[in-house]
Formats: C-alpha cells, structure tokens, sequence
C-alpha cells in the first residue's frame, strides 16, 4: 500500500468513524458514477468519468489505509480486561464469539436443572413405593430397626442420584462470573484503549 506524505494521526475511535464514513462514501459515488455511454453520431458528455474513477480510487486507498492501520493497532495495543491483560485484537474477538461460551453455559444449566427435576421425581415415585411397602410388611405395628432393614436396601437399589462427573454447578458458576465480567467490562476498555490510541493515515 503506497505511503501518503499527507498523512496525520488521529485516534482509532476517529479511525473508526472515518472507516465508516469513508465505507459509505464509496458505495455512493460508486452508485452515482458514470464511465461509460451509448454514443449515437454525437460525442456523450462524460467530462466527470475521470474525476469520478479518481475520486472512487482514493476513497477506496483512504479506506484500506484506515483498516489496514487500525489493524496493526489492535494486533499491537494491549488493555486490561477486568483483571486480564489482552491484546484488542482478542478483546473484540472474544466479544464476537463469547456466544459460544454463553452457549456451553445455557447447555450446562439446562442438563443440570433436568437432571435435578429427574432424580427428584424418580425419588417421589421411590419413596411413594417404599412407604407402601412398608406398610404391606409391617402395617402400623413395625419399629424403626425392621423398618430400616427394609428401606435401607430399598433405597440403595432404587433411590436416584445425579451422576455429575464434571462438577457442572461449580463449572456454571465460574463461567457465569467469567461471562459477565467480561461483557461487564469490555466496552468500557476497548473505548478507553481507541480514544487514547493514535495511528497514522
């Protein structure tokens, strides 16, 4: 990309809203533009198709100047994200893609709350079972010894539990306080980072 010998520097939140602009400019003159006509035993007036390609071909060297320095900046300029230093560049992708984190944490709660609901209703049906049990065996005359005997290997073979392997609750709630952190504290840096950070156009 050629140097320009007029170039300034301005801040990458000026970049951006110059990146912007410039990226509207361009479709617009684009649309307007006319290179070429019919020409039917008359010369057509085209005295703008040069001042117009030419205007199009700077917009568009600006706009790739602007893109390419902002992303150098952000490749480069580190920020504090709460409590974790991170370049811009892997601020602004982790804002992108934190769905997928958001994602894995709704997947997380989900399983976890049905399971729950599910060995909570198998339990009910257990002990509903359990207490007829009991009374089919001992009716109202049995003491607490002859009933443990029978509801304690009851249970044991019956009663449900959650199988949770991977300690979710403590998994969902790391990753909810992570989440939140970061979506808490992200804007507030990357705004703080583009106002104070210059590049060169």
């Amino acid at each position: 990309m050629k140097k320009n010998s007029n170039s300034k520097s301005i801040s990458i939140t000026k970049g951006l809203a110059a990146l912007k602009t410039t990226e509207k400019k361009i479709k617009k003159v684009i649309d307007q533009a006319q290179f070429v006509a019919v020409e039917i035993n008359k010369v057509k007036d085209l005295k703008d198709a040069k001042s117009q390609m030419q205007k199009i071909i700077d917009l568009i060297d600006y706009r790739n100047r602007l893109k390419s320095a902002i992303a150098k900046s952000n490749a480069t300029t580190y920020l504090k994200v709460s409590q974790d230093r991170m370049l811009v560049l892997e601020a602004i992708e982790r804002k992108s893609s934190i769905q997928f984190e958001v994602n894995l944490l709704q997947k997380m709660q989900q399983e976890l709350s049905y399971t729950k609901d599910e060995v909570q209703d198998i339990n009910t049906n257990v002990q509903h079972r359990l207490d007829k049990l009991l009374s089919a065996s001992l009716g109202s005359e049995g003491d607490s010894n002859e009933s443990s005997a029978i509801s304690k290997p009851f249970l044991d073979r019956n009663e449900a539990k959650v199988y949770d392997p991977l300690d979710l609750q403590t998994r969902i709630q790391r990753l909810d306080l992570q989440i939140d952190d970061f979506l808490e504290n992200v804007d507030v840096a990357l705004s703080e980072s583009n106002s104070t950070t210059f590049i060169e156009v």
